[in-house]
């Protein structure tokens, strides 16, 4: 997976505090479920496990299904 890229700080002016984004809507699968997912799929790929099985459609879901396509493991939702 790609580095989660970041902005430059920002300033608060009422604080004075550095604030920091983190892109993750430029993550393939757009949230921080990638990391996640496909930290899971790699270990259960090494394990020997044939696959797995999702009941989540939303972003996890889509992450799930990003994370198994780069890993060619399948998964059934």
């Amino acid at each position: 997976l790609p580095p989660t890229s970041s902005l430059p700080p920002i300033t608060s002016h009422p604080t004075g505090a550095s604030v920091r984004i983190k892109r993750e809507d430029l993550q393939p699968s757009f949230s921080f479920y990638i990391r996640g997912a496909y930290a899971k799929l790699a270990e259960l790929k090494r394990q020997g496990r044939r696959g797995a099985v999702s009941a989540s459609v939303g972003s996890r879901g889509l992450a799930l299904a990003t994370a198994a396509e780069r890993l060619s493991f399948p998964v059934r939702t």
